[in-house]
């Protein structure tokens, strides 16, 4: 920033001015300095001619001190105008303000808090009914967004969490051919992982034998596996591999890759059915045969 006393210019360049006039008043000093300056430059010559060292000298110095000051305020122009336009695209993009909200009529009030009991009301409700089976449900928690079903035990109740359903919330998503792709998934990336996992009584249909070496299931899902990423490229068998069997959610993986959940449902939900293709899983249903239409033309070209 220039800085330049008062005394000197009689301008304080300060930021309690506001911009627009002191672009103004910058503007202004450019045309003062010039002018100077070229009044100093000509009686520069005016004294060369006539044989005046000193006052030609003298001239010349008054000229180069006007023509770096008109320098300097040219540059806090150039300054002061790239501010003013950054804040008025700034103004520009501001959303506009919202309307004030209007007044709830006396009826309007009453109903909104009819709704209000009931919503509670049915909270308390669930969150008794959850209780029985030793869950803490709490709607506004990770705990509370995840689809649990109840099984009765007589007095008491037994919660399983579904993860195919907290991924497929909607019905009309859960089709066969994608349980059945799940399944196969789930059992496969087991077989591939199986000895890995310090329990592995708890991995289904996997030899768990203590001889050494690695058992014919494991390698065999391996090879599979290495196919199975080749069909759906690394990025989607990964991310099957993150929900499916790291029981990972959309949101964890959204943040984590930067991406909408919106974005990774919609992957994750096309990785699976390329994977149900790749079994020729639902080959009967109209996902099926386009599927095995593209292939084919693919495959022809």
């Amino acid at each position: 920033m220039v800085r330049l006393h008062a005394g000197t210019d009689g301008l304080t360049m300060g930021k309690h001015r506001d911009v627009p006039e002191r672009l103004t008043q910058a503007q202004m000093r450019v045309e003062r300095y010039r002018g100077q300056m070229e009044a100093h430059f000509a009686r520069a010559d005016r004294c060369k001619n006539r044989g005046e060292g000193e006052k030609e000298r003298r001239a010349n110095e008054l000229g180069e001190r006007a023509k770096r000051l008109a320098s300097q305020w040219q540059k806090e122009v150039r300054r002061l105008t790239k501010i003013l336009r950054i804040r008025e695209a700034l103004e520009a993009r501001a959303p506009a303000a919202r309307p004030a909200p209007r007044a709830l009529t006396p009826k309007q009030q009453k109903e909104r808090e009819k709704r209000q009991r009931l919503q509670r009301a049915e909270i308390e409700s669930r969150r008794k009914h959850f209780s029985a089976a030793g869950v803490d449900w709490d709607p506004r928690t990770a705990n509370g967004q995840r689809q649990f079903h109840l099984a009765s035990l007589g007095p008491t109740l037994r919660a399983s969490v579904s993860h195919f359903d907290s991924c497929f919330k909607r019905q009309v998503d859960r089709t066969d051919a994608r349980i059945l792709t799940w399944s196969k998934l789930e059992e496969h990336f087991h077989k591939v992982h199986a000895g890995l996992i310090p329990a592995p009584r708890y991995e289904p249909g996997v030899d768990t034998s203590t001889l050494p070496g690695v058992s014919d299931a494991r390698l065999d899902a391996q090879r599979t596996d290495h196919f199975l990423r080749q069909w759906l490229g690394r990025d989607m068998h990964g991310l099957l591999l993150e929900v499916i069997y790291l029981q990972r959610t959309y949101r964890e993986l959204a943040t984590e890759g930067g991406e909408h959940e919106r974005v990774v449902a919609a992957m994750f939900k096309r990785a699976l059915d390329g994977a149900g293709a790749y079994w020729g899983i639902g080959e009967d249903n109209a996902f099926g045969r386009e599927v095995n239409a593209v292939l084919h033309r693919a495959e022809q070209a």
